[in-house]
């Protein structure tokens, strides 16, 4: 078959309205089935289950909700400002590079009609939404490559590309699926390209495209061109005379459309650079995909493992359905298929292929930038080629032979008993069974709608064949595959329950609007005291509007993470995620934390003024303002002596520091370490061993730290200074003895004191994964190497009582430094802090991008704030612009002499300007094409 023969030039051929009817069907159709899957799946309202998991919760909803505060609360007079920043992530980052990144897509605005305890149902609508256009889309491409007109097959396509395992694992991913979306209308109007030459849908999808998630776009766009030069070669039209000029244009369309976004899109880039991942896996180098045993497992039904197995494992998810399976297989088995076209396809199928298998490939699909936890994002754009190889041996099922079919069931019989023999299959047993029934009912279908001659009670079957066939088809992609994915697909996943999730957030919502009315400090935050106690609420602040320090963010202040790792706040590896993790007078005062919400109800470091059944609501007695006075010499101060601190990483010790570092008030300690007379240790199916003193060293043969930095840790910190060789001396390694049971650590303390009690786990870079147990309730827990050391409110207790705490590790080993307890010494803290000047400063506004204070300085002192220093800031002392003096790196801080200063810090997103300039040129450069297109065509 010569398809390139199929495609004629057009430039006459107007859009008809009619063409829209078949993608309504399959857009109405899609919403339908979706709906029908969230009943089956119990997800709320429509069942008890909430739809936000993993990601979704703790980043893309609540983000959601804070697009709408800033929509309704911008201040117009300040717009770049105001905009471009957000203290509702954590202490304050660039709001502009979250906007891009996250929150860009125009469906987005649609927050504006929902409430933050609506966020499940709202986040169900854009799911429907962005699949039903996917369906419709998808539907009016194939529509357009489609030999024979006016079918309503491609209905049926277009509704397998939306339910395909890419969009039912990655429904979480929100913004991906704008992508998803619009890539089959991106391929339809480059088909109306070739056809008319014109390029104003192809410059409008374009725009769409970039604008709503610029890093799933650019595969899109890769894509596309090549998609383009494919169609050129097959239609006997790449030649010298035209190739170029239809590729230049399209280029040219594309460069312009990017550059009109640069507004946008310059900012986060920017940012993404400057604030890149400053961890790297060691092995990096050497990965290299999966293997094709794998591999066979992404072209079944139901591929197995669960959610996180299948996250973790980073598996290309290409399946859309047996149906495409067994068609695409035919297409190669066929002899009615030949010619250059066969060999293009299987030479496209191979480069899929090692795409997946091979780390450099895979990578260039990301424009050559390492993917951050999700490889082979790009397997969505080929299922678009799935559904088109497929389509066209469809169009051609008549001129297939029923023994190529046989052959055709016998190749994936053989691949299924592979699969079932040596891949992750072998442990699944109803998977194979269920692919191997449905292939062969497939097949049966396929070859009774080739026989056109039915008679007697069978003469119907001509007709009845085909709804068999649409019938199964939907019924296995939009129903049969999810149920069978349990544990797989976002809408399989059992989360919280949706009414409890409504109830807490009207909750948290009364406790942010009452922060607001106590006015005391300049934030709030929320502290999950006992894990399970959590109320299941991600990113609460921005849901609710109230101003934390808690962050989760691929693009968060990485800089400003390391300063909380200083302070034992739960910090992942990478500094994208930092939670509130307990609550304390000392560094509660220093962010301005001056209300804090609390599973906890019997917290003695804040006053409690309400309690109720979920939470308590506490405001602190001692907070300092945004912006303070400390004294100048503490920028001498080591903060980040923990990090290299192998023989002791005490950071109870550290904070007691750091507090004289920056106060001269402050002279006694106010973490109080526990004699150790009241603390029994006692090790449980565990062996402390130090492995080195059994290992031959050769004297000669040294190491130095980089060396070892660069060999011998997990994902290496270019930003901290921890290496983990360095604390092979010093480290306790306990070896489990009983693989059955974990390891378990017992401290038994007797408390002698009426203030809270505290906890910190040092560990020589990550923690190697445990849970603590306060009384035997489960009160936090760490991922194997994902947060480093850290500090654990255990609580506060009557004198005398007897507290067991329980460090439980189920791994082979654990590793750590050192298990320190102290008391929090409320009273010596408070009277030292009633020395502090918090006069000095009186802050006049606090906005998202704006702050100006009053500032009286005496003579060895600074200004500092609790804001996080990024590029951006501005400073001007007096109404004289004045550079920022970074404290810590972290914090911006400010010299000024000795007096009174007004003092004015603004935030503008670096870019900003450059970028609007850029996205001035691409418009004038869009209406220069255009007229230029259009006069070229007047000429004709």
């Amino acid at each position: 078959m010569r398809e390139e023969l199929t495609l004629k030039k057009s430039s006459s051929r107007k859009f008809d309205a009619g063409v829209l009817k078949h993608p309504a069907i399959a857009f109405l159709a899609t919403a339908v089935f979706f709906v029908i899957m969230l009943v089956i799946s119990q997800k709320y309202p429509f069942g008890k289950y909430e739809t936000l998991i993993s990601d979704l919760e703790a980043q893309y909803a609540p983000y959601l909700f804070m697009l709408k505060a800033k929509l309704y609360g911008l201040n117009f007079s300040r717009l770049a400002s105001d905009f471009g920043y957000s203290f509702l992530l954590g202490a304050g980052r660039n709001f502009a590079s979250t906007f891009g990144y996250y929150l860009a897509s125009p469906l987005n605005l649609l927050v504006i009609f929902f409430d933050a305890s609506q966020a499940n149902e709202f986040v169900m609508l854009l799911m429907c939404l962005k699949l039903s256009f996917a369906s419709a889309f998808m539907t009016m491409f194939i529509e357009e490559r489609a030999s024979k007109k006016g079918t309503l097959w491609p209905i049926l396509w277009g509704i397998m590309y939306a339910f395909s395992s890419y969009t039912m694992l990655f429904l979480f991913h929100i913004m991906w699926l704008d992508g998803y979306m619009l890539l089959p209308l991106l391929l339809f109007m480059i088909e109306r390209y070739l056809k008319n030459g014109k390029l104003g849908g192809v410059t409008a999808v374009l725009f769409f495209l970039f604008l709503s998630n610029y890093y799933i776009a650019y595969m899109a766009g890769i894509y596309s061109f090549i998609y383009l030069m494919s169609r050129l070669y097959l239609l006997g039209r790449f030649t010298r005379k035209e190739a170029p000029a239809l590729l230049g244009r399209f280029v040219l369309r594309a460069v312009l459309t990017g550059l009109t976004l640069c507004v946008i899109l310059l900012p986060v880039g920017l940012d993404t650079i400057r604030n890149g991942d400053p961890t790297h896996s060691s092995d990096e180098a050497q990965y290299v995909g999966f293997t094709f045993t794998h591999f066979i497992d992404r072209i079944f039904l139901c591929y197995p493992g669960d959610f996180n197995d299948i996250l973790i494992s980073n598996m290309p998810l290409i399946f859309v359905s047996l149906l495409v399976t067994v068609l695409c297989t035919v297409f190669f088995v066929s002899r009615a298929f030949s010619g250059k076209t066969k060999r293009f396809y299987a030479a496209a199928f191979i480069l899929i292929y090692l795409t997946f298998c091979i780390d450099f490939l895979d990578v260039a699909w990301q424009v050559f930038d390492s993917p951050n936890w999700f490889w082979h994002r790009e397997a969505f754009v080929f299922i678009t080629f799935f559904l088109t190889v497929s389509y066209q041996v469809f169009e051609n099922i008549n001129k297939v032979t029923n023994a190529e079919l046989l052959k055709t069931g016998g190749i994936l019989g053989v691949l299924l008993l592979f699969a079932q023999s040596f891949s992750d299959m072998k442990n699944y047993g109803k998977v194979f069974i269920f692919n191997l029934v449905i292939i062969a009912v497939i097949l049966l279908l396929l070859s009774g709608l080739k026989k056109t001659d039915w008679k007697g009670q069978f003469k119907d079957m001509g007709k009845i064949i085909p709804v068999m066939i649409a019938v199964f088809t939907i019924y296995e992609v939009a129903f049969l595959a999810p149920m069978q994915s349990a544990g797989t697909a976002t809408l399989s996943l059992a989360a919280g329950e949706g009414q409890d999730f409504v109830n807490n957030m009207l909750l948290m919502e009364d406790y942010a609007e009452a922060s607001d009315l106590v006015g005391a400090g300049f934030r709030s935050d929320y502290e999950a005291f006992r894990i399970g106690d959590d109320i299941g609420i991600g990113g609460s602040s921005q849901y609710t509007d109230y101003r934390p320090i808690t962050i989760f963010n691929s693009s968060s202040n990485k800089a400003f993470g390391r300063f909380l790792k200083q302070l034992g706040y739960s910090v992942n590896y990478n500094y994208f995620s930092c939670d509130y993790s307990y609550a304390a007078p000392a560094t509660d005062a220093f962010f301005s934390i001056g209300t804090m919400y609390s599973t906890d109800t019997g917290y003695t470091g804040a006053d409690r003024l309400v309690e109720n059944e979920e939470m308590s609501f506490y405001t602190n007695r001692s907070v300092l303002p945004l912006a303070f006075t400390a004294q100048a010499s503490a920028r001498d101060f080591n903060f980040y002596s923990l990090e290299t601190a192998v023989n002791d990483k005490d950071y109870f010790a550290f904070q007691n520091d750091w507090y004289r570092s920056l106060f001269g008030s402050f002279t006694e300690d106010f973490f109080i370490p526990v004699d150790s007379s009241y603390i029994t240790e006692e090790l449980l199916n565990g062996s402390s061993i130090n492995v080195n003193e059994y290992l031959a060293e050769d004297e000669d043969d040294s190491t130095d730290s980089e060396d070892a930095d660069s060999s011998d840790t997990f994902d290496p910190d270019d930003l901290g200074l921890e290496v983990v060789s360095d604390y092979y001396d010093t480290q306790i390694d306990l070896y489990r003895n009983n693989a059955k049971i974990p390891i378990i650590l017992n401290y038994d303390i007797i408390i002698s004191s009426p203030n809270e009690l505290y906890m910190n786990i040092s560990v020589p870079r990550m923690n190697g994964g445990c849970q603590v147990y306060v009384d035997g309730k489960l009160a936090t827990e760490y991922s194997e190497q994902t947060f480093y050391s850290s500090i654990i409110r255990i609580g506060s207790f009557d004198e005398g009582d007897t507290v067991r705490v329980t460090i439980m590790a189920d791994n082979d080993s654990w590793t750590y430094s050192s298990v320190k307890f102290a008391y929090f010494d409320i009273y010596a803290f408070e009277s030292q802090f009633a020395g502090i000047d918090t006069t000095a400063t009186t802050i006049n506004e606090a906005d998202d991008g704006y702050v100006s204070f009053t500032a009286n300085v005496k003579a060895g002192e600074m200004i500092l704030t609790s804001i996080p220093y990024e590029d951006g800031w501005t400073l001007m002392v007096d109404g004289v612009a004045q550079e920022i003096v970074p404290y810590q790196g972290a914090l911006i801080s400010i010299d000024a002499e000795p007096g009174t200063h007004d003092i004015v810090l603004r935030f503008t997103p670096p870019g900003l300007k450059a970028g609007a300039c850029m996205s001035i040129v691409g418009i004038a450069g869009l209406i220069a094409v255009t007229l230029l297109d259009r006069k070229k065509t007047a000429h004709r």
